[in-house]
């Protein structure tokens, strides 16, 4: 009876964590600062690696006439997103290898696990009052928040491939980043409930901050945005559906942005 009525006591108190943190606070604060870091560089040196195998005139062009000019082409873009996604796959998978016993750990760690469908339905629910308000007010405001894909779609015949890297591809290593690693990271440093308001807060504001692409409204937007995945990432228990969730708000936009005339 002392052992059930303990149990009870750990399930129904907030205060007690589930298990012991993976990282230490000093660790955690490391390794957001070093995956912030590590985010921005892989952008970059996916960028140049891309430019200087896509562009004809590479060999003669200056690392920063390859970094402007090839920020304007689509195809060396889609490249670039797919070199900087896998070395950030890489960068999560090792920094909580480096401490987990075994790939099970690991993906246990990220949330990677099976969810239900109804927790879907809820999720496409949220993203779809999210994404009906926020068309509103963009419309009111006048911003055309896609337009940084315009030269994009103009510079390539690749637009597949393009489209590719926005849909599928940035999605899936953001959640693995954002609402995988650092959200596990910061939450485990505090007891619940109050570790997973502040790592829903930081990754979110994180999350944000490397979309540097967008003006503040849009900045602001995607923090909610990141707020209803990492509800998502909580109520299932699973990164798997903010992947989703994420995958098709990209996709939804990228119709959006073709149907009303742009990427033609």
């Amino acid at each position: 009876m002392t052992v059930r009525r303990n149990t009870l006591t750990n399930i129904s108190n907030p205060s007690v964590r589930d298990k012991s943190p993976l990282f230490t606070r000093f660790s955690a604060v490391f390794i957001v600062i070093t995956v912030m870091l590590g985010f921005f560089a892989s952008q970059l040196l996916g960028l140049y690696g891309a430019a200087k195998a896509v562009l004809p005139a590479a060999d003669t062009m200056s690392t920063s006439e390859l970094m402007l000019e090839g920020g304007e082409q689509g195809l060396v873009v889609s490249v670039s997103v797919l070199l900087s996604g896998a070395l950030l796959v890489a960068m999560t998978f090792l920094i909580i290898r480096l401490k987990a016993s075994g790939l099970r750990q690991v993906m246990d760690y990220l949330g990677i696990r099976h969810f239900g469908l109804s927790n879907l339905w809820i999720g496409l629910g949220l993203l779809a009052v999210f994404t009906v308000i926020n068309e509103v007010v963009t419309a009111m405001l006048d911003r055309t928040p896609m337009a940084f894909v315009d030269p994009l779609f103009a510079s390539t015949d690749v637009k597949w491939l393009l489209i590719t890297v926005i849909v599928v591809v940035a999605p899936l290593y953001e959640e693995l980043v954002f609402r995988g690693l650092l959200w596990s990271v910061i939450a485990e440093q505090f007891t619940r409930p109050k570790g997973i308001v502040i790592a829903s807060l930081i990754s979110s504001v994180l999350f944000a901050a490397v979309h540097l692409q967008y003006g503040l409204y849009e900045m602001a937007a995607i923090v909610v945005l990141a707020l209803i995945f990492c509800y998502m990432r909580l109520r299932s228990k699973s990164l798997l559906l903010p992947i989703v969730l994420h995958m098709i708000n990209n996709a939804v936009a990228m119709m959006l942005y073709l149907w009303l005339g742009s990427g033609a």
